[in-house]
């Protein structure tokens, strides 16, 4: 997603459900704003001789930020930041 609208990609369609339906109803009960929209997703893919993680960090310029694996880790998860 970009600026609050869903590309019509592949890999958006198998995304949108999953961050529509399940994450952004959780931050909105967990950021106690039951108007938060999405604005961006991002999602990066690491090679094995790249990094392996990404900092939990929040966005300054967002009410809340959200960072999950697609692959879990030891010690990784949902992480949600508040800007």
């Amino acid at each position: 997603a970009e600026d609050g609208v869903w590309n019509s990609d592949v890999l958006s369609r198998k995304v949108e459900p999953l961050v529509e339906q399940r994450l952004l109803p959780y931050m909105r009960l967990e950021l106690g704003c039951p108007s938060l929209i999405v604005s961006q997703v991002l999602l990066r893919r690491y090679k094995p001789e790249q990094r392996r993680a990404h900092k939990v960090h929040f966005d300054h310029n967002a009410l809340g930020t959200a960072i999950f694996d697609l692959t879990p880790q030891a010690g990784s998860g949902l992480f949600i930041g508040t800007g």
